[in-house]
């Protein structure tokens, strides 16, 4: 199984298993907590360079570390880099996002990994799932009780830029309505290829912007549950999207 079709089948397996969660009403307890660790918050101030290390976890997470966020004003953007990506892109303030090194950080962190579990609206085990399968990036919106919009970033290291690999590995994990175009930016030129994909009762809107790096291929893929915001979402990324 190659890099691409192992990454994108866990990103399905968490897709289906969080909205499945959701759609039953079932929680932790954890799932809906709108918290931050302030150690591993990215910073919206702008990039000086590359970032060769993630900035480090939070050891032992206070319950002052851990005060419920202020709603972030229409508008307002955190800019998140991915060191292994070598990339850059800015997403919506009142969401949550951890790249892959803080994420395990985290995850090897007794009493940690749950909490950051319930951030982003998974599982330790989802997460893990994740991380093993070259997800590099992880970000989730907002719990509103129904689906959780996320986004993640998939690096593909064994096959070139190639859009008919996309779209057949979308093909079998079960995805419908897939259309693709070319799109160009600062980060370089690559397609976007949107989706839809059923999980359980809910209808799960995607679009992954694909682009060509030295030597490797970065799919950033975002899902909401309503195909106008998911095209808005996807059309920021695009805008935002540069190289570190």
């Amino acid at each position: 199984m190659t890099t691409l079709s192992r990454g994108l089948a866990a990103v399905a397996s968490v897709l289906a298993l969080t909205t499945l969660a959701a759609c039953s009403g079932a929680s932790s307890g954890k799932g809906d907590v709108t918290t931050t660790i302030t150690d591993t918050s990215p910073s919206t101030a702008p990039s000086t360079g590359p970032t060769d290390e993630p900035t480090p976890a939070s050891p032992d997470p206070t319950a002052d570390d851990q005060t419920a966020a202020p709603a972030p004003a229409e508008g307002d953007v955190t800019t998140y880099e991915v060191p292994r990506a070598g990339l850059s892109f800015a997403l919506p303030a009142d969401w949550t996002g951890l790249d892959a090194a803080a994420l395990q950080e985290q995850l090897d962190q007794a009493g940690v990994s749950d909490d950051v579990a319930g951030r982003l609206g998974a599982t330790p085990e989802q997460l893990q799932q994740l991380v093993a399968s070259n997800v590099v990036f992880y970000a989730t919106a907002p719990a509103d009780g129904g689906f959780r919009g996320n986004l993640n970033v998939l690096l593909v290291e064994d096959q070139p830029l190639d859009l008919r690999a996309i779209e057949g590995q979308y093909e079998a994990i079960g995805a419908t309505d897939i259309d693709s175009r070319d799109v160009s930016t600062a980060a370089g030129d690559g397609f976007a290829t949107t989706y839809t994909l059923q999980a359980g009762s809910i209808t799960v809107h995607g679009e992954a912007i694909v682009i060509g790096l030295d030597g490797q291929v970065a799919v950033i893929t975002v899902s909401l549950g309503d195909a106008a915001a998911t095209s808005a979402l996807a059309q920021d990324l695009l805008d935002s999207l540069a190289l570190t």
